[in-house]
């Protein structure tokens, strides 16, 4: 299911507005006039068009990751040789060249299903995220944690985001899968930023 956000931004003018003084009376007559006017932007489109994925990491092993599909290969380090690390690929569309609030809710710790022993934490800095800048197609990274701002890119463009972290893999991890859940929201902001 794709997630879709409608916000709709209500602006009220109170205009006050006098009427002509009637014949043989001092008094002015005062009325207020009320104009609401709606206004509402497309729905934002949100898209993970592929997971977040770690393959090959090593117990007791803390690992970095850039969090970009055109960064240094390999983009995990330390690298053994068969470690790999693949960002989540978030696409985004909405109202072109709108400003937008970007923020995540990301797992500290992953855990294995089958109730076996061991964990992974999660680690978030400067090179966990990046957004694709449409203008040259450079990524300009950033701390997931804090969430970012940014303009839509033109019509009939999509932004891409790519989100990772840096795994501290316990000791005591066995063989297996880990799973954590993120959420990412996004907003239209109200002014430019």
């Amino acid at each position: 299911m794709i997630p879709r956000i409608l916000l709709i931004l209500s602006i009220i003018l109170l205009i006050n507005l006098s009427t002509a003084q009637s014949q043989g009376s001092d008094e002015s007559v005062m009325r207020d006039l009320k104009y609401v006017v709606t206004v509402e932007h497309n729905p934002v489109l949100v898209t993970v068009s592929r997971d977040l994925s770690y393959e090959n990491l090593k117990p007791g092993v803390s690992y970095k990751t850039v969090a970009t599909d055109a960064g240094p290969n390999p983009n995990i380090i330390p690298a053994n040789g068969n470690e790999i690390f693949t960002p989540a690929q978030i696409e985004i569309e909405g109202d072109p060249y709108t400003n937008i609030l970007i923020s995540f809710a990301l797992p500290s710790r992953l855990f294995k299903s089958d109730e076996e022993l061991g964990y992974i934490d999660m680690l978030y800095d400067g090179q966990s995220a990046s957004i694709v800048d449409p203008a040259n197609g450079h990524n300009e990274f950033f701390n997931p944690q804090y969430g970012v701002q940014f303009t839509l890119p033109g019509y009939g463009k999509t932004a891409f985001i790519y989100l990772g972290g840096n795994p501290i893999v316990s000791t005591y991890a066995t063989i297996g899968e880990y799973t954590g859940v993120g959420i990412v929201t996004v907003d239209y902001l109200a002014a430019p930023f």
